[in-house]
């Protein structure tokens, strides 16, 4: 008994934690728990994304795989974000979730080839997991008769509601038309999309979580926006289409990535994010 209490202590819930952290390339608590809670906004794909990270850390640990980056996450965020994005997509229900348990197993293999097989040429495997697992779970979801689209999205309003009655839809509403200017509103909503939110409040929370934990992973997030922003603007793109497909996100984990983690934060870092983040968007 004691032997599982110390298990789930020093193991098992900083894996959790850390799957919610290292999405932006570090691990914080602080941070951790401002992303699980903001992934409840929608509450089947918080759920969802939470399950996804509890079974494939359990597997990973019964497997023996190493412990270090077991507890860093490195093993599981694939996983979270795999869980989040179907639980977005779809309708609860024990078909749903026997898929989840699926593609959770599928992104924690995945995580382990890709790591051994790019891991000998010094290149990460990043989020190429998440993208395989969704991705071949909605090629051949219009044959799932039993498995349902689900239209939460859609009627957010419904979800909040749902979730905390009038008092909490009131706040959002508040939030979400509070007079900012379009590109802090765009920054915002793409910190959000990071987990697949669309609202003001979810991006605030983020936001304040980065700038409290890591002053220069949020300073790139903002220069890697920016500079995303600026070069929309000068090649004639519509600026909007970063809120309404969700891309603005890509620009800011690629700006903390290159400026802050693959390479040693300093002015050079800085320049080589604002200089491929334009780059990125062209791709």
């Amino acid at each position: 008994m004691k032997r599982s209490f110390y298990l789930f202590r020093d193991t098992i819930i900083p894996a959790i934690l850390n799957s919610y952290s290292v999405v932006f390339f570090f691990n914080s608590r602080l941070l951790a728990i401002v992303l699980l809670v903001v992934t409840f906004f929608n509450f089947i794909a918080g759920l969802s994304g939470l399950i996804a990270v509890l079974i494939t850390v359990l597997i990973a640990n019964k497997m023996g795989f190493d412990k270090t980056l077991l507890k860093q996450g490195i093993y599981s965020f694939n996983a979270l974000l795999t869980g989040i994005g179907l639980g977005t997509f779809f309708e609860p229900g024990l078909v749903f979730f026997v898929i989840l348990l699926l593609a959770s197993l599928f992104s924690l293999i995945l995580s382990v080839v890709l790591s051994g097989w790019l891991g000998k040429y010094g290149l990460p495997f990043l989020s190429l997991p998440f993208v395989v697992a969704v991705w071949l779970i909605l090629l051949p979801a219009g044959q799932f008769v039993n498995l349902g689209l689900t239209q939460r999205n859609v009627f957010w309003i419904n979800e909040m509601y749902a979730i905390g009655g009038k008092p909490l839809l009131d706040f959002f509403q508040t939030v979400d038309n509070l007079p900012l200017s379009k590109i802090v509103i765009v920054y915002l909503r793409s910190l959000s999309s990071i987990l697949f939110q669309d609202n003001l409040v979810a991006g605030i929370l983020i936001a304040i979580a980065l700038l409290v934990s890591s002053r220069i992973t949020f300073l790139l997030s903002v220069t890697g926006f920016i500079s995303a922003w600026l070069f929309a603007r000068f090649i004639g793109s519509d600026v909007v289409s970063f809120s309404f497909y969700n891309i603005g996100a890509n620009y800011i984990l690629v700006a903390v990535a290159l400026g802050g983690f693959f390479i040693i934060p300093s002015r050079q870092s800085f320049l080589c994010a604002v200089l491929l983040v334009p780059l990125t968007s062209v791709i």
